[in-house]
Formats: C-alpha cells, sequence, structure tokens
C-alpha cells in the first residue's frame, strides 16, 4: 500500500495504480481454487490476492477526490463509504449463499474474483485526468521565465513578514494532532481567500487549493472573521447580499447576523454542509494587536460522513492554541 501509493504520486496517475491490481486478486482467487490440492500453493495465491486488493487503496480514494465534483466532494467520498459498508455485509452474505447452492466452494470462489476484475474492468472505464502539465505524445515542458517569477513572488510572499509563513508549522502540528487538514484563510472583499493549508493524517482527506475563493457567509473562515469587524463593516457586508452556495447554506440576513453574534461571544465558528455537501469546519480568528479586528483565520474541515459535529467540536481547543502560536510568531 505504502509503495503503491508512493509511485501513485510520484507519477500523478491514479486509474493505473488501481485497476492492475483488483485484476491480478481476482485471477489469484481463481488461482487459489484451482490449486486447492495443493495446499502451499493456495494459501500463497490467497496471501497474494489479499496483498492485491489492499495495495490500491490510497490511489482510489485520491482518484475519487480528483474526479468528484468541488461541490460535492465530500459527498462523494461519504457515498464510497457508505456502499462499503453495505459491501462488507451484502458479500459475506452472498459468499455464503452461494456456498451453500451446489455450486460450493468453486462458485463462491468464482463470485469473489468476478468481483474483482468488474471492479479492474469498471476502474478501466473511468476518465482520469492527466496530471497537470502534460499532453499526449509530450514531456513535461520547463516553466517560463513568467512562471517562475509568479512562483518566486508568492514564495517570497509567504516568507515576508506581510505573509503567513508563521502559521506553517503551527498548522502542521495541528493537523498531525487531529489528522484533519487545517487550513488558513482571509477576508477579501465579500469572499475568504485560502492562504495556507496543512494537510491531516487521515487515510481520506478534504483537499483545498491555496488562492482558492469561497462566499464568507458559507464558510467558518468567513463566519469568524467577519463576528470580528466592526459593525458597519459587517452591515455592509450582510447588504451586500448572501447567495446560496449549497441547499443548507443560511441566506437570510437577520439568521447569518445573530450567528455572528453566537461567534463572537464563544469564540469560534463552525458550518454544516453550507459551503460543500458533505463537509463541516470549525474556526478560529487568530488574535490580533489589541483594537484591530482579525486578519487570519485557521478551520479544521472534516467529512460529514467521518467525523460527527461533537467529535469536530472537540478540536477547538487544539485550533485555539494553534491560533494564538500563530500570534505568537507573526509580525503583525
Amino acid at each position: 500500500m505504502l509503495l503503491n501509493s508512493r509511485l501513485s504520486d510520484r507519477s500523478g496517475r491514479r486509474k493505473a495504480a488501481v485497476w492492475p491490481w483488483l485484476a491480478a486478486g481476482g485471477l489469484a482467487l481463481f488461482g487459489s481454487y484451482a490449486a486447492g490440492s495443493h495446499f502451499p500453493v493456495a494459501l500463497a495465491l490467497l496471501v497474494v490476492a489479499g496483498l492485491c486488493l489492499y495495495a490500491p487503496y490510497g490511489p482510489y480514494f485520491a482518484l475519487v477526490s480528483t474526479l468528484a465534483p468541488a461541490g460535492v466532494s465530500g459527498a462523494a467520498v461519504a457515498m464510497v463509504n457508505s456502499l462499503g459498508a453495505l459491501g462488507s455485509f451484502a458479500g459475506t452474505y452472498l459468499v455464503g449463499w452461494v456456498r451453500g447452492t451446489s455450486l460450493g466452494d468453486a462458485g463462491a470462489f468464482a463470485f469473489m474474483a468476478a468481483g474483482a476484475l468488474v471492479s479492474a474492468v469498471l476502474m478501466l472505464a473511468v476518465h482520469e485526468p492527466r496530471p497537470s502539465g502534460t499532453r499526449p505524445g509530450t514531456v513535461n515542458r520547463q516553466p517560463t521565465a513568467a512562471t517562475t517569477r509568479v512562483l518566486e513572488l508568492s514564495r517570497g510572499f509567504q516568507r515576508s513578514p506581510a505573509g503567513y509563513s508563521a502559521a506553517a508549522a503551527p498548522m502542521r502540528r495541528l493537523a498531525d494532532r487531529t489528522g484533519l487538514p487545517a487550513i488558513a484563510g482571509i477576508l477579501h472583499d465579500t469572499d475568504v481567500l485560502l492562504v495556507l493549508t496543512a494537510q491531516g493524517t487521515q487515510h481520506l482527506q478534504l483537499r483545498s487549493a491555496e488562492g482558492t475563493r469561497n462566499a464568507w457567509h458559507a464558510t467558518s473562515l468567513g463566519k469568524v472573521l467577519v463576528a470580528g469587524l466592526p459593525e458597519r463593516e459587517r452591515d455592509e457586508l450582510l447588504a451586500a447580499g448572501l447567495s446560496a452556495v449549497t441547499a443548507r447554506t443560511v441566506t437570510d440576513p437577520a439568521a447569518v447576523r445573530a450567528a455572528l453574534d453566537a461567534v463572537r461571544e464563544r469564540g469560534w465558528a463552525e458550518v454544516d454542509e453550507e459551503n460543500e455537501v458533505g463537509v463541516r469546519s470549525i474556526a478560529v480568528a487568530v488574535p490580533p494587536p489589541h483594537g484591530q479586528a482579525p486578519r487570519l483565520a485557521v478551520s479544521l474541515g472534516a467529512a460529514v460522513a467521518l467525523t460527527g459535529a461533537d467529535e469536530l467540536r472537540a478540536h477547538v481547543p487544539a485550533l485555539r492554541a494553534c491560533a494564538e502560536d500563530i500570534a505568537a510568531h507573526m509580525d503583525h
């Protein structure tokens, strides 16, 4: 699993790290039954089948996140996990049922092997986006001078006193401690701009790219930042119009104002599938210098199917500690 995932990350190709293993696992199951009279061979092939069926887990879930539209990646992961849980029950039941028929053990092994082979064929039918920077018949080109300069400027800003390099180490520690992705954002016009991310350690990860913009009223980052603004500025944002991002986005100005008041009182914000279906998050603002409004906030995001609301709220103390650590090292 580790080697296959590492190779898949290096090449940027997910499908090629999934379907061959599924096909090999199905063939190994067939072979294990066929060699039943030679127990050492049958057992060895059964071990090979288990290896092959587990090896593609990482690239497979990475492919799910890549293929799902941006607004429903959380729901896609939830659906995959739900079908997996259903399969663990239905598959076991069906194998037992097949063994009880005239097909016996041969039918049970054929059923399991066929399932793996069909999965491999379905995976082959999936259209996978090409790794960025490539096209048919070409190799990766060297970046242009303009592209290189843009990257240098962006990295230079991150490292500068005006940037957010001070947040990187605390956010990595937070992500390692909670297993969830940590995201830092600032308020820009009527959006939240994501400026820094740190991936967690869970085997399933929500991914948010730096530079992404989201509506402030649909995110925990936006709500905690706006809650700290002077009342006049909050009123201007509320009056600018609140559009629905998902079916659960709160767009009534009075309701959002009440939520902001609650955020100011408790010191942290949360959203539940308001910005992305299947995703919930909590956020706290990095403490600003006395008398100023917060300009940076940090959040933790989680898939609804994997992390309950109370479980996510239990990370508020760790999130606050991270924000205070950032403030202590940040040049305001």
